[in-house]
């Protein structure tokens, strides 16, 4: 099981490793720059600016300089928002999608286990249909279309729950919850019941019934 574990991290490694480097070259190779947009910039203040941000430096230095921060947990200063770095950004936002991916995939694990035992319980029933048309609507119909519709309805027609805020509480959460969780509830619920109905009929279960165990205890 040791074994195991350090050959998926370092194979998690590797690739993340392999992601960054792909990632760097290509953003650096690619025309332009983060400050070719400034059309009234002379080119003394562009070399300046170039100079304060490494951007003047070598490739292969600029690439020993990034992996250098990454390792500090150093992501440079936002190129976008003066005054602020990457590192203060994701502080502050990172704690909010922590929040709302947590809860989502709770949700989705809970209702989507529960949807699949019971289509799987209940074949050909209006459980199984109710399951899989809920199945197919979150497989087929994306998150950016699903979110927008619930906006639309929920917060502006119905003002249910609001829209674009952080500060109701347990409110701000649901929309957004609620948007991430319905395609995963949809795969979780099918796979859920494709495995149990492929268990059910393995030859233990038929053992366990035989020997007096209740339809509960199987399940």
């Amino acid at each position: 099981m040791l074994r195991f574990l350090i050959r998926r991290l370092g194979n998690g490694a590797l690739t993340l490793a392999a992601l960054v480097t792909l990632t760097f070259f290509v953003m650096r190779l690619a025309p332009g720059g983060p400050f070719s947009r400034s059309r009234h910039m002379s080119e003394e203040m562009l070399a300046m600016i170039e100079a304060r941000y490494n951007s003047d430096q070598p490739l292969i230095v600029q690439f020993g300089q990034y992996v250098s921060g990454l390792m500090r947990l150093d992501f440079g200063p936002s190129m976008r928002f003066r005054g602020y770095s990457v590192g203060d950004m994701l502080a502050t936002v990172l704690p909010c999608s922590l929040t709302v991916g947590v809860w989502a995939t709770l949700l989705a694990t809970s209702i989507g286990i529960a949807l699949g035992v019971a289509g799987a319980m209940r074949r050909n029933g209006f459980t199984d249909y109710a399951a899989g048309l809920v199945g197919v609507t979150g497989i087929a119909i994306p998150i950016l279309v699903i979110a927008p519709l619930m906006q639309v309805q929920f917060a502006l027609r119905l003002d249910w729950l609001p829209v674009g805020s952080w500060n109701d509480g347990w409110r701000s959460l649901v929309l957004p919850v609620l948007a991430l969780s319905l395609p995963n509830i949809a795969y979780i619920s099918r796979l859920t019941r494709t495995g149990r109905i492929e268990t059910l009929r393995e030859n233990h279960i038929g053992t366990a019934r035989s020997k007096g165990i209740g339809a509960r205890a199987v399940v």
